[in-house]
């Protein structure tokens, strides 16, 4: 399904984002 592949990225980059404040825009 589209939208869960959407929404696994989405987690991942929240993820990532958390481990890396400075790529949060």
């Amino acid at each position: 399904d589209i939208d869960q592949e959407i929404a696994e990225l989405q987690v991942k980059r929240s993820r990532l984002v958390q481990q890396h404040p400075r790529i949060d825009e």
